[in-house]
């Protein structure tokens, strides 16, 4: 078998296979692609041969990490959402399947794959009237982004109650590291590993042990304080319980690349969502509602279980909210 050989596999047949006649009649790929349709048939043949590139779709890859194969020696993982695309492991390049080919192959060709990141942490904020709610909606955005990238959850509610869903391995917490960061911006990130706890498959830092903690810090400390989490550990994405305890959140709901928060659905969670609009619009930061996704919660189901991650995955802008934005 030749050394530059590629394999392509997409559930889409028709995409595999025009993906695969482009690059073989490119100049430019120096790899010899073959496409495979069937997933059966596709692991099969990883068993049996090393191939230099491999060029799968997200599900797929998926799979191939669980089994902990390694046959290949390259990877090219094909993203359906463009936001998704990020470095996240050596030899591995996370690319949007939507883009011009001469793009991708020029990105694959003359382009090593090296051990960075595309783009800057990707910050998703949960906001919501209902604390409980919210809570459950941000650990599931963590389990959902942690299958896509090493993800962190951080609460700043001030009574987050976490100790009952995830253990606290670590006598260090949010305080902490919020005091790590006020003493010294730049170094902090050196003992924030203090602070970092593992439960369930999530990274996350327990909330904080005095609630005036939220409050004592400034937003545009926390912008900065988020920001400099995720690049200097390498975090693909953070996810963030916004709480109530931020004094004027705006700023940091700016820097979200997402805004999720639950689906109101009874009249005084809607009331009090109709005030946060209305507030909205009228000091010209309606714009922020352009960001934001509604989930439905069900306080009655497990947290993390798949029904809520499914829901995340088909959440869509908030057209309910920006109607009332526009008074329809």
């Amino acid at each position: 078998m030749s050394h530059n050989n590629c394999v392509i596999y997409d559930s889409d047949e028709t995409y595999a296979k025009r993906l695969m006649s482009t690059l073989n009649d490119s100049e430019d790929f120096t790899y010899n692609a073959q496409v495979f349709t069937n997933k059966d048939n596709l692991i099969d043949y990883l068993k049996d041969v090393k191939i230099e590139l491999l060029m799968i779709n997200e599900e797929t890859y998926e799979y191939y990490c669980e089994n902990n194969m390694e046959s290949a020696k390259k990877i090219v993982v094909l993203c359906e959402d463009n936001e998704d695309i990020n470095m996240v492991d050596s030899d591995v390049l996370y690319e949007c399947k939507y883009q011009p080919t001469n793009e991708l192959i020029k990105r694959v060709s003359n382009n090593k794959i090296k051990n960075k990141r595309l783009n800057e942490t990707k910050i998703m904020g949960v906001v919501g009237m209902n604390n409980s709610e919210r809570l459950v909606l941000s650990l599931g955005l963590a389990k959902y982004y942690s299958k896509k990238g090493q993800t962190l959850f951080v609460s700043l509610e001030e009574f987050a109650g976490l100790s009952g869903i995830l253990s606290d391995n670590r006598m260090n917490c949010l305080s902490d590291a919020l005091y790590y960061f006020k003493q010294n911006k730049m170094q902090y990130c050196e003992k924030i590993g203090q602070c970092i706890n593992k439960d369930k498959g999530l990274d996350y830092i327990s909330p904080v042990m005095c609630a005036e903690d939220i409050s004592y810090i400034g937003v545009e400390d926390l912008v900065v304080f988020f920001q400099l989490l995720g690049k200097e550990l390498g975090y693909a994405y953070i996810v963030i319980d916004m709480g109530n305890g931020i004094k004027s959140p705006w700023n940091l709901y700016a820097v979200c690349d997402k805004l999720f928060m639950p689906k109101v659905h009874n009249y005084f969670d809607k009331a009090r969502e109709l005030s946060m609009v209305t507030y909205m619009n009228e000091t010209g930061m309606n714009s922020l509602l352009d960001n934001y996704r509604e989930v439905l919660v069900d306080l009655s189901e497990d947290c993390m279980n798949e029904d809520i991650l499914n829901r995340i995955e088909y959440s869509r802008t908030f057209a309910r909210i920006k109607e009332v934005a526009d008074g329809r």
